[in-house]
């Protein structure tokens, strides 16, 4: 019996189960079948009493709708019913940021970034069960660059790539993306750098 076969069964055997819907969801998305998946991740969620787990679904959700493509607004409603499930969480802010910054809603990207930064709870060290691509908090202050650029905050923009360069430890995606940004905004990174030690 294959996994996806073992997956129906258990979910067969108990259709309210939350956990059988969330490992059947995860099977159809892992073949590439997000419809399937999305309908039991919202499926799980409702059934749920375990806020994480409602949370990782709707973000999950979003993530299908991605895939899908041609489904922004969908994927923007998934990713807000999640910061309502768990607001000081920084998974959905930076989805929602991301998706906005990508599809050029530049002043909506900027907006849940800064307000995800001044809400989220980053000493919250529950996991998700699954990896939705957050990257860190610097996430957030990288989709808040980029956006401040598109809205005209240059300066701010400027700084807030000079602070990603030298105070993050950064993924190669990321990194590459901040050092050809800093280089092709001609940024003086000494004029954004602050000071090590206060002078006295």
């Amino acid at each position: 019996m294959n996994n996806l076969t073992k997956k129906v069964v258990q979910f067969a055997n108990d259709t309210e189960n939350d956990e059988s819907n969330y490992a059947l969801a995860n099977e159809y998305y892992n073949i590439g079948h997000t419809a399937s998946a999305l309908s039991y991740y919202l499926r799980c969620a409702e059934r749920t009493t375990n806020k994480l787990l409602a949370y990782e679904c709707m973000l999950r959700v979003g993530l299908c709708f991605e895939v899908q493509g041609n489904r922004v607004n969908s994927v923007r409603g998934a990713y807000k019913h999640a910061i309502n499930i768990l607001p000081k969480r920084p998974e959905a802010y930076y989805l929602l940021s991301r998706i906005n910054e990508r599809t050029n809603w530049y002043i909506e990207s900027y907006m849940y970034a800064e307000i995800g930064l001044n809400t989220i709870d980053f000493s919250d060290d529950a996991q998700l069960r699954t990896d939705v691509g957050y990257p860190g908090k610097y996430g957030l202050i990288f989709e808040k660059a980029v956006s401040a650029w598109w809205w005209g905050k240059i300066e701010e923009c400027k700084q807030l790539f000079t602070d990603l360069k030298y105070n993050y430890v950064l993924d190669k995606i990321h990194l590459d993306a901040v050092n050809n940004n800093v280089a092709r905004l001609g940024i003086d990174e000494s004029m954004y750098l602050k000071p090590k030690f206060a002078l006295t």
